[in-house]
């Protein structure tokens, strides 16, 4: 009593498990209609939860991967650790390009910025509007993006189309990277990936990895803890019972005393 009372803990004498009658799948994987009114778009909704119902080989079950509780959660956190592998891998090859080129990043974001400012990339249509929207958003800033750049001297001489040694690292450049320094990148590739992705990957196929005996002992005890939980809810019913007519009983009691008093 005194725990209770310094934690504002509420009794457990009359806890009991209820589940929520608010069912929001269907035996066949769709949003319950009641449930799908509620939503913004019902019809896109369940379209998404059709195309995100896998049924293939082991992957089954009553309803899309997004749900809560079916997958949601652990596709999230594995699609934002591959992010930050892709941005840790990322980081290594810039400085690996760094090492191999003796141009700082920072040299080739200040032209590359230079380029894109004076619309040297304007060949292509999503390259104009790019260009467009940088010019806006420089517009927000607090200092003058042009003049700034025209005090850097060496810009106008070096950062041209033709001069490529401040450009940005391309695709090829990557690939030779990949080349010349895969004793490094392969296995740090292999390290990030066991350590950002291995244990969710473990987590989600666990129980396909597990002996099958495991997994009938496992469906075992749950049946017995189901028996169990039954008969604990037939003794609580009988209690209850029993409750009520000793209440009754004594209401019957009091109300002799009063009549004799």
């Amino acid at each position: 009593k005194c725990v209770s009372h310094v934690f504002h803990l509420s009794p457990l004498g009359d806890f009991f498990f209820k589940l929520s009658p608010k069912a929001v799948w269907t035996e066949s994987g769709e949003i319950k209609k009641d449930r799908r009114d509620e939503l913004f778009c019902p019809t896109f909704m369940q379209a998404i939860a059709n195309i995100t119902h896998v049924r293939i080989g082991c992957f089954h079950g009553r309803r899309t991967f997004l749900s809560r509780g079916a997958g949601a959660r652990r596709v999230e956190s594995f699609l934002s650790l591959l992010v930050m592998y892709a941005i840790c891998k990322r980081q290594l090859l810039v400085v690996l390009f760094a090492i191999n080129t003796k141009v700082l990043p920072a040299a080739r974001d200040v032209c590359a910025e230079y380029l894109w400012h004076n619309g040297y990339y304007v060949a292509r249509v999503w390259q104009l509007m790019l260009h467009k929207v940088i010019r806006w958003a420089e517009q927000m800033l607090v200092v003058s993006v042009t003049n700034e750049l025209e005090e850097v001297e060496f810009l106008q001489a070096n950062c041209t189309l033709g001069n490529p040694t401040f450009h940005r690292m391309s695709q090829h450049d990557i690939n030779e990277l990949e080349e010349q320094y895969r004793w490094l990148t392969l296995p740090f590739s292999i390290l990030l990936g066991a350590m950002f992705l291995g244990p969710h990957l473990l987590y989600a196929f666990h129980d396909k990895l597990l002996p099958r005996k495991r997994m009938e002992d496992a469906e075992t005890v749950d049946e017995e803890q189901d028996v169990e939980i039954e008969s604990l809810s037939v003794q609580a019913a009988n209690q209850k019972r029993e409750l009520r007519e000793m209440k009754k009983r004594m209401a019957e009691f009091e109300n002799k005393l009063k009549s004799l008093m």
